[in-house]
């Protein structure tokens, strides 16, 4: 059983962890400082795609890191360089594409959990459906809002901190 309250700028979530109601309490971390130190994978063949998201980043959080990839083949190589939070993706690229390149970080153990969510044109119900059948976390077509991005990240980062939470605490 899980209840999620928002109070303040804090997201408290109890997990009930057996039926004896033995609860943990897990904080969320400060909404508004997400980003601090995030490491951002954007992959895009296109150079002003990748431009326009990392103005977008900085605007939000200064300390982002973002790294870069213009394919999928070069975007596996650096999630074993840099091992990102979370990745932006387009879907047509060249070399490898995009859905080709989430399957592959989807099925190794290392990046498993990173969060994947494509940038891409293609508006199609059966291009989003490819995309989330390669096991792609989410989907926002092109031309990019800035609101949209932005929530969407903190979003997945924020059920990212709290899954690592928990599996530390089951750990432990």
């Amino acid at each position: 059983m899980k209840k999620g309250v928002l109070l303040g700028k804090y997201l408290k979530i109890k997990h009930c962890l057996s039926r004896k109601e033995k609860c943990s309490y897990i904080i969320g971390i400060y909404v508004d400082q997400i980003f601090l130190n995030k490491k951002i994978l954007v992959v895009d063949d296109e150079e002003k795609n990748i431009q326009l998201i990392g103005s977008i980043l900085k605007k939000h959080e200064k300390k982002v890191k973002i790294f870069v990839a213009s394919d999928g083949k070069e975007a596996i190589e650096r999630c074993y360089a840099f091992m990102p939070d979370i990745v932006l993706m387009d879907i047509n690229m060249p070399k490898m594409d995009g859905i080709e390149a989430c399957t592959k970080i989807k099925e190794n153990d290392l990046f498993k959990d990173i969060p994947v969510i494509f940038l891409t044109a293609e508006a199609s119900i059966e291009g989003k459906l490819k995309a989330l059948r390669s096991k792609g976390n989410d989907y926002i077509n092109k031309p990019v809002h800035e609101e949209e991005l932005i929530l969407r990240l903190k979003i997945h980062l924020s059920l990212k901190i709290n899954q690592e939470r928990i599996r530390n605490q089951l750990i432990q």
